[in-house]
């Protein structure tokens, strides 16, 4: 009886200590914010009558995100001038969209943003400029002095 107590109590610890997982949020991985665009975009253009011209425009964008995601599927760098390209066109055809769509589709690419996937790596990282510091952090030479006056 003791045996079978103990059993079910490491069994239940095991089984039921799993982590749950946040339902929603879907996380900050790359794939997942250009994923969730797209989907976001293409139920968007279901909902709502647009000009044939704007609807090629979104299919266009789409395209440029499963291109990204296909290169990002297999290992390779995603193209930061073709996501700001197909951001910069589902921008400028969302406003025909219904709004919990826009809403939808606009905190989509602010996530986007936010991860500065849309910029190349060189213009994200911006260089500040440097300066010879003495040992408390200060700058070594002041505005105000001059360093070659005694």
């Amino acid at each position: 009886m003791k045996n079978i107590l103990i059993i079910l109590c490491s069994l239940g610890l095991c089984f039921g200590a799993a982590p749950q997982k946040k339902s929603g949020s879907g996380g900050n991985n790359p794939t997942t914010l250009l994923t969730r665009l797209r989907d976001d975009t293409r139920q968007a253009m279901g909902n709502v009558e647009m000009q044939d011209k704007d609807r090629k425009k979104l299919t266009k964008a789409i395209e440029k995100l499963d291109k990204n995601l296909d290169a990002r599927a297999q290992g390779k760098a995603l193209n930061a001038g073709d996501i700001r390209k197909a951001l910069d066109e589902i921008g400028s055809v969302s406003k025909s969209f219904k709004e919990e769509d826009k809403n939808t589709v606009y905190e989509d690419m602010r996530n986007i943003r936010d991860q500065r996937l849309d910029q190349d790596k060189k213009t994200a990282q911006k260089k500040l400029p440097s300066q010879k510091r003495d040992t408390l952090g200060m700058p070594r030479y002041p505005a105000s002095r001059n360093p070659r006056r005694y």
